[in-house]
């Protein structure tokens, strides 16, 4: 089997980093003689947010800290190759063209974790919340609203999201609001509450990934690795 993890992972962001980098080595813990892959796509919009967000930092924190953010993205950019990326890489709002690539590629397909049922990331319609019924089992893991008012929305999304969300096998939230979302998009749905995939993070092995991290945690936060940490 081939799964397919559709999630942020590009983002500058600590939290949206570790959850895609645990969930995928999570499932490779668990299906050790199956393929599991994140898909490698980003929608133009977070893409354009991203630089805007750098731009942004330049005309409020100078020279000084926009060579700061310049330096952190470039970090978050080299650290892509730790994670278990598709050959492809796709940045389209062409959700069909999406969906074709996954129904040709995957098994199975993951949405999450993460603000995935946030469309103010992405857009909307968003391909985390996927209108079409696919040819593949689709499951949410630990999706969440993140703030979004759901509740002000236009009545035709909500029945759009409704009818999406009635194609999901397994609809995983991570918070209660997420859950309430669900149901306001219909009472029949009912949702099952996950994790952070982030509790499962393998401090070992991030400590092995590359340099020094180990002894510059330790120095820097008085945190050891040989330890259980919660």
């Amino acid at each position: 089997m081939k799964i397919g993890i559709l999630t942020f992972h590009k983002p500058i962001n600590y939290g949206a980093f570790l959850q895609a980098f645990s969930l995928s080595n999570k499932f490779s813990e668990l299906f050790p003689n199956d393929q599991t892959e994140i898909i490698d796509y980003v929608s133009p919009k977070e893409k354009k947010n991203i630089f805007f967000n750098l731009l942004r930092d330049f005309k409020n924190k100078g020279i000084t800290g926009g060579c700061r953010s310049i330096k952190r993205n470039k970090v978050f950019s080299n650290s892509q190759k730790f994670l278990m990326l598709s050959s492809r890489y796709l940045c389209t709002n062409n959700l069909e063209k999406l969906f074709c690539f996954i129904e040709n590629n995957y098994d199975c397909l993951i949405i999450g974790s993460d603000a995935v049922f946030n469309w103010n990331q992405n857009g909307f319609p968003t391909p985390f919340i996927p209108n079409r019924t696919l040819k593949i089992p689709v499951y949410t893991y630990a999706a969440s609203v993140h703030g979004l008012k759901f509740y002000e929305e236009d009545k035709q999304k909500i029945e759009i999201c409704k009818n999406a969300l009635s194609k999901i096998k397994v609809i995983g939230v991570r918070d209660r609001c997420s859950e309430e979302f669900v149901k306001y998009c219909s009472p029949e749905l009912s949702s099952l509450h996950c994790c952070d995939p982030t509790v499962f993070i393998n401090t070992k092995r991030i400590a092995e990934l590359a340099g020094n991290y180990r002894e510059r945690i330790l120095k820097k936060y008085k945190i050891s690795l040989e330890k259980n940490i919660l």
